[in-house]
């Protein structure tokens, strides 16, 4: 554990054997453990931490997930449900739904839509009787634009009070007071509890198998305790990167919340910090495609300067003659030389790239005839580089 290798996010205790874990334990440096009453008070806040963290998931999980984010919820463990603006419940106690003042906008809605078609085709007939019966129906479709109107403005100042408060709810004999959270809100805490607990089964994980092998360090005492707080931080970014994308106060009533998926996201996020950390770190990079600003970076932006052409001076070779019994070192001074793109012959005969040694400024390989080459009077040496243009020759006279 001291070093990188042994960093408990590298969860190093599923690769490796027990003897092998065994061995290393026993040549680790002599570091004070845990003695038994701190061990045991370790295991007990992992527990507890874990255990209050179920509970959170447990207690909140709403009864109904699928309405709209801002609906608003009864705020009481292990009885989360929908609540109407008045703090009444949107399903009796036989199980079926109540109507409630969005039902009721809903149905005045609809039924202003048809009362204004019918007025567009009143209003095509010229006929006596069908003039009288579009004022009459002008008259209607303001009383009902009216009431709709009354009943948005009540509903809406309802739910601020609502949000802001704690609401009154009437009970026959008795007067119940409740507290209400908004769909938004509580999924928010969720994600944040659910990233919470799965770092802490990956905390709980290594800190038993350290404590165990007796490889575990006390300087590790503040990755264990920060790391489940920047585990739940993660997730609710993650949750925004991938879920929020509905603008604060919009009523999506047709949406629905997939609960388990983003629970089950969250609670992996935070198993996996690193691997979400990276994820997040692609997403950001596609939002903002941010430039590489450091020293030597390519700036793709701009274009390249273009390659410097190879020269040889032919004129300057070393040696003048070639010795025909024995090894030449041959010298080929230049510029701008790549031995990438360089072909070089003597005779026809390619130079293997392995013997030949080449700076910037110059080409080196040794020579020694053989075959008809043994016995020739005359040598050829090619310099070639197709990128570059460069076609380069010198004869040799025999030695």
């Amino acid at each position: 554990m001291p070093n990188s290798e042994q960093n408990p996010q590298s969860s190093t205790e599923g690769t490796v054997t027990n003897d092998a874990l065994k061995n290393d334990a026993a040549n680790q440096p002599d570091n004070p453990q845990l003695s038994p009453k701190e061990q045991f008070t370790v295991v007990a806040l992992v527990v507890s931490a874990m255990i209050i963290s179920m509970f959170i998931i447990i207690a909140w999980w709403p009864a109904d997930p699928t309405t709209n984010k801002n609906t608003l919820y009864l705020n009481k463990p292990f009885h989360v449900r929908p609540i109407t603006p008045g703090g009444n419940e949107t399903k009796a106690s036989d199980g079926k739904h109540k109507a409630t003042a969005a039902d009721t906008i809903a149905a005045l809605t609809k039924k202003l839509a048809e009362q204004q078609k019918r007025s567009d085709v009143l209003a095509k007939d010229t006929r006596p009787d069908s003039i009288k019966a579009l004022e009459v129906l002008k008259k209607v479709i303001e009383e009902t634009q009216n009431a709709l109107k009354k009943l948005k403005d009540k509903q809406e100042a309802s739910e601020h009070t609502c949000a802001a408060k704690c609401v009154r709810k009437e009970c026959p004999g008795s007067a119940e007071k409740i507290c209400t959270i908004q769909m938004d809100n509580l999924l928010l805490i969720l994600v944040a509890a659910a990233g919470f607990l799965g770092n802490l089964i990956h905390v709980g994980r290594s800190l038993t198998f350290y404590i165990g092998m007796k490889r575990f360090q006390r300087s590790w005492y503040p990755w264990y305790i920060i790391k489940p707080f920047t585990a739940s931080g993660l997730a609710l970014l993650i949750y925004f990167a991938t879920n929020g994308t509905s603008s604060p106060g919009t009523n999506d009533q047709g949406t629905s919340i997939n609960l388990t998926a983003i629970m089950l996201t969250a609670g992996l996020v935070g198993l996996f910090t690193d691997i979400a950390t990276q994820k997040l770190k692609v997403i950001f990079e596609a939002i903002l495609k941010p430039a590489d600003t450091h020293p030597g970076a390519a700036n793709t932006s701009s274009p390249q300067p273009a390659a410097k052409a190879a020269i040889v001076d032919m004129t300057k070779v070393s040696p003048e003659k070639i010795n025909t019994k024995g090894v030449n070192h041959i010298k080929i001074p230049g510029q701008n030389l790549n031995l990438k793109n360089l072909i070089i012959t003597i005779n026809n005969q390619v130079i293997d790239k392995s013997a030949i040694t080449i700076t910037p400024t110059e080409i080196s390989f040794d020579y020694q005839p053989t075959g008809t080459d043994a016995t020739a009077t005359e040598f050829v040496l090619s310099v070639k580089d197709a990128t570059a243009n460069l076609d380069a020759k010198k004869t040799w006279a025999a030695a």
